[in-house]
This record gives C-alpha cells, sequence and structure tokens, in this order.
C-alpha cells in the first residue's frame, strides 16, 4: 500500500516539476508571460482548477480500485498494465528490478525537488533559473546557521 502511494505521488511529482520547468521558460502563443503562482490563481477564478479537480478525482477512484487489487496481490504496486509503446517488454527480470529502482530513486527526488521550488518562489519571489543565474541568500549578513 505504501509503495503504490509512492510510485504514484512520485510519478506525480515528476510530472509537476516538469511542468514547473517547461512552464517558467516558455510561453504559448497568445498568451501573456505569468509566474506559476498568479497562472495557478488565474485558473481557480476562471473554473480551470474545478476541471482538474474533477478528472483527477476520476482517476483517484480507479486508482482506489488498483490499490485494492495490490491489497489483495492481484498486481504489482504500480503496475496499470499500460505500456503502449512496449518498454518493458522483453527486459529480463534483473533489468526490470533496476528500472523500477531508478524511477522510485527519480520519484523521490522529484518530491523533493518540487516542494524546493514551489517553497523557494515564495522565499524569495524569483523563479528557479532566476534564482540560480542571480543567487541572492535570504539570511541577514552576518548572520549563521550555528546553534
Amino acid at each position: 500500500w505504501a509503495r503504490e502511494a509512492e510510485v504514484n505521488h512520485g510519478r506525480i511529482a515528476m510530472l509537476a516539476t516538469l511542468g514547473w520547468l517547461v512552464q517558467e521558460k516558455t510561453v504559448l502563443p497568445f498568451f501573456d508571460k505569468v509566474d506559476q503562482i498568479t497562472a495557478h490563481d488565474n485558473l481557480v477564478k476562471s473554473g480551470g482548477m474545478s476541471q482538474i479537480l474533477l478528472w483527477t478525482s476520476f482517476l483517484e477512484i480507479f486508482g482506489g480500485i488498483a490499490c485494492f487489487a495490490t491489497i489483495q496481490g492481484r498486481r504489482e504496486p504500480g503496475d496499470f498494465g499500460f505500456d503502449p509503446l512496449g518498454l518493458s517488454l522483453g527486459k529480463n527480470e534483473g533489468k526490470f528490478e533496476q528500472y523500477q529502482l531508478a524511477e522510485i530513486k527519480h520519484s523521490r527526488l522529484a518530491m523533493l525537488a518540487f516542494s524546493g521550488m514551489v517553497h523557494q518562489y515564495f522565499a524569495t519571489g524569483q523563479g528557479v533559473f532566476e534564482q540560480i543565474g542571480n543567487f541572492k541568500s535570504i539570511m541577514p549578513p552576518g548572520s549563521s546557521f550555528s546553534g
């Protein structure tokens, strides 16, 4: 059950991290450039977030059904049987386990990265790329972390 949750949340975090970075660097034609928080607020005001909530809830229902199948031992955690490109076919068991481990590690990193990017934005008011290119500490001069 915990592995199922970790895999699902990790996959969402990987997509969210990619989406955060892409949204920061690109602008679709006919749209204004806005930061991520303003984009979120605009989606809430226009009702777009309600649609996302509706479809996400729909997917969570099927995820709950799949979670019961995992608990009963009828499927592996995170295995929805969806592999349209056949990327897992023809792999030996050792290589497949290596890919599963890599997915978990990347998922954990993405969960930390996304939460770090969001908190960094609230703390500094700068985007990720702006922060990297123009780093300024938020600590007052002369202060230290020593306790």
